[in-house]
């Protein structure tokens, strides 16, 4: 019988090229994963990999194993989700992605609310940027998002969990056209921001910094180096009056959402956590 284990964990490996990293995954020794991938490989009675020196190749079972690999584990989970929901009892991992700013601002009050509430749920979420936490939702690396809304695909359904807005500020009330703006990439907020202003001013939006973190921004920002452009939910009880800008363009409105595959509803404790988070990042404007 294949344990769900060792798929995960030949699953892992290939995706990320490595034994080690597939072993920090999962919480457990590269030796454990080694052992896993060579059960399978004993199960089917045929070679999976092609060891070489530091690194590893699949076979064309391996290959075929691995492309059927996700849709299995995506069953598994679904299986797990679906039992779930039987239990009455709150306990066990929600596996989620997310954007370190969000992370940094919104999840301590609801991973505070959480531990009161449901203290045997485990949270277990990744940090990375939103086209990376997108990915790894299509991928099925994580149950669901928690991020902004840049839209999503079809087969996913998105849910609303906070509404904002983005604010400029800076240190001492500075002039945005003479110190410049400090923004994100070429984000959707950001180019909607260099639209509005070129169409106000009929000159080029004035960038004194670009940096794709929102929490480097108001550092930055902070600390005198140019105007920052970030979400309001770094200042739950608003703009400090040191770094309050008055308002030189229409509002640029944000909003967080938790987004999931639409055949793999939420279980019962992701719901709880995103209970949570509605309560804990509530909107204060």
């Amino acid at each position: 019988m294949l344990n769900s284990s060792y798929l995960k964990y030949f699953h892992d490996a290939v995706q990320a090229g490595s034994i080690v990293k597939a072993a920090k995954q999962n919480f457990v020794t590269p030796s454990a994963v080694s052992q896993g991938i060579r059960q399978l490989e004993l199960n089917f009675d045929i070679d999976l990999l092609r060891h070489r020196k530091n690194n590893f190749h699949l076979t064309e079972a391996g290959q075929v194993l691995f492309d059927r690999t996700k849709d299995v584990l995506r069953a598994f989970d679904q299986l797990h989700t679906e039992v779930n929901f039987t239990k009455e009892e709150y306990r066990g991992q929600i596996n989620f992605g997310t954007q370190q700013s969000i992370a940094q601002t919104c999840l301590p009050n609801a991973l505070a609310l959480m531990q009161k509430k449901y203290p045997k749920i485990v949270p277990r979420f990744k940090l990375g940027t939103t086209n990376i936490v997108r990915q790894w939702l299509e991928e099925g690396t994580i149950t669901f998002a928690l991020t902004l809304d840049h839209g999503v695909k079809s087969g996913f359904v998105k849910e609303i969990i906070r509404e904002g807005y983005f604010v400029f500020i800076g240190k001492n009330n500075p002039d945005p056209s003479k110190v410049g703006l400090i923004v994100t990439g070429e984000t959707p907020e950001t180019l909607e921001l260099k639209r509005l202003y070129e169409d106000k001013f009929n000159v080029e939006m004035p960038l004194k910094i670009v940096v794709d973190s929102w929490g480097v921004t108001k550092n930055l920002a902070e600390s005198g180096l140019g105007v920052g452009f970030i979400p309001d939910y770094f200042y739950p009880d608003g703009v400090p009056k040191r770094f309050q800008i008055k308002s030189f363009l229409p509002k640029i409105p944000y909003k967080i959402c938790v987004v999931y595959h639409k055949n793999r509803p939420l279980c019962k404790n992701s719901r709880a956590f995103l209970e949570c988070m509605q309560d804990g990042c509530a909107t204060k404007n």
